[in-house]
């Protein structure tokens, strides 16, 4: 997240401050790291696995009685964070390239 934040930093200088075409090349760098960078946590949560991870919490206790935290709204919650991770890491790598 905070190398996606320094790449739209960089495009926003890039508009606004008419950079030069090393800003270019060091905003489309930083493009492509956050792209991978989001791609490869998605692929990393969804090797591990949306039971490894929600087994992981402890179910029993009294407050975790309510419907809302049962297993399958954990299951959903990492499918959706692996969902979204695809979804914005694609944008980031297709926009890095394009500086080349």
């Amino acid at each position: 997240m905070i190398c996606g934040i320094v790449a739209f930093v960089c495009f926003q200088m890039i508009w606004c401050c008419r950079m030069n075409r090393c800003g270019l090349i060091t905003t489309g760098v930083f493009s492509v790291i956050a792209g991978t960078l989001s791609v490869i946590a998605a692929v990393l949560v969804l090797a591990a696995g949306s039971s490894t991870i929600c087994n992981s919490q402890n179910y029993d206790d009294d407050f975790y009685t309510e419907p809302y935290y049962e297993e399958d709204a954990c299951k959903v919650g990492i499918n959706v964070y692996v969902g979204i991770a695809f979804v914005a890491g694609g944008p980031w790598v297709g926009a890095g390239t394009l500086f080349f």
